[in-house]
């Protein structure tokens, strides 16, 4: 209910905020929650609860587009990356990049890029998606072996229509729920 809140809050604008959130009072530094300050204060007297609203306005969208980035890049190269050549390209390609400190290189390429919300979302989806490559690929290989699977491609039906009607639709779930971690961690990062 308060994430529902503060998240209302968010759309709605700073006009909802009780305090400014860039005004400080030393005065009230420090304060716990109470009813003038629902999060209490920080050390510069800031209030807390309209920081976070205002944060909220900034954050929510970069995450959400990470997220919805990172799923279109690495949802269908991980359900085509089960098999040949191409796939194991892909796969040594990922494996390469995990060896590599991947919160630092975001980190400099959004420094060197200018650091924008674009280039926000940029690096966060590109530190994201090889989980969705992975992940989409181990379920495309456990679900490929499957009677429904076997039996669209008897009657014809193309590799992508049965990469997404078939076996996408069967791993949603899964999919669904490393989405929701990442746009968790993309809010903390």
């Amino acid at each position: 209910g308060l994430f529902t809140l503060i998240v209302l809050l968010a759309i709605v604008g700073p006009s909802i905020a009780p305090f400014d959130p860039l005004a400080s009072n030393t005065d009230k530094a420090l304060q716990p929650p109470s009813w003038t300050h629902w999060f209490g204060t920080d050390g510069n007297g800031m209030d807390i609860f309209s920081r976070t609203i205002e944060a909220a306005k900034l954050d929510l969208p970069v995450a959400l587009a990470a997220t919805a980035l990172s799923l279109v890049v690495g949802v269908p190269l991980g359900l085509f990356a089960t098999s040949g050549k191409l796939g194991d390209v892909i796969m040594r390609v990922i494996d390469a990049f995990a060896a590599l400190p991947i919160i630092v290189i975001a980190v400099v390429s959004i420094k060197l890029m200018g650091g924008g919300a674009t280039d926000v979302v940029l690096a966060i989806a590109i530190v994201a998606a090889p989980r969705f490559v992975r992940l989409s690929r181990a379920a495309a290989m456990a679900l490929r072996s499957a009677r429904y699977v076997e039996a669209a491609a008897a009657i014809g039906c193309s590799p992508i229509r049965i990469a997404f009607n078939h076996i996408f639709r069967n791993a949603y779930g899964v999919v669904l729920v490393q989405a929701t971690l990442t746009a968790a961690n993309a809010l903390g990062t």
